[in-house]
């Protein structure tokens, strides 16, 4: 069963304050606090991330920019873009989809990605603890 991730808050505040440019996956899961596992889907596999950000290759290691990793944290935290993605899926011609976010849909949503829409959905015993912690 894969295990949810959805400390947006702290990977968002690691990141802003890590002084680094780029980050490799593993640096990035580090100070993130997630799973390779779990970059891959919040990540390296999201669709989001596959439509609007594009990690620098070099044949040894991939690089993923700060400024990228915080924008699309923050992206998948509100919901709403993903969702929206989902939606031009289908309803943008496939020269608009291109043309909008410079990738194909094919790029987008390839075999083996994931996209989260609406931002993690708490089980009734986390918001429960969550609400006692806020009292």
């Amino acid at each position: 069963m894969l295990q949810p991730w959805n400390d947006y808050e702290k990977a968002i505040e690691s990141l802003e304050n890590d002084p680094r440019e780029e980050l490799t996956r593993n640096e990035a899961t580090a100070l993130m606090g997630m799973s390779t596992g779990a970059f891959s889907r919040e990540v390296k596999d999201n669709q989001m991330f596959l439509a609007k950000c594009e990690p620098r290759l070099t044949g040894r290691a991939s690089y993923y920019s700060r400024k990228d990793l915080i924008d699309h944290m923050k992206r998948l935290q509100k919901g709403e873009e993903p969702a929206l993605l989902l939606y031009e899926r289908t309803a943008l011609s496939d020269d608009a989809f291109l043309e909008k976010y410079g990738k194909t849909k094919k790029q987008v949503f390839r075999r083996g990605s994931y996209l989260t829409v609406g931002g993690y959905i708490p089980t009734e015993e986390e918001e429960r603890l969550d609400g006692q912690s806020k009292k």
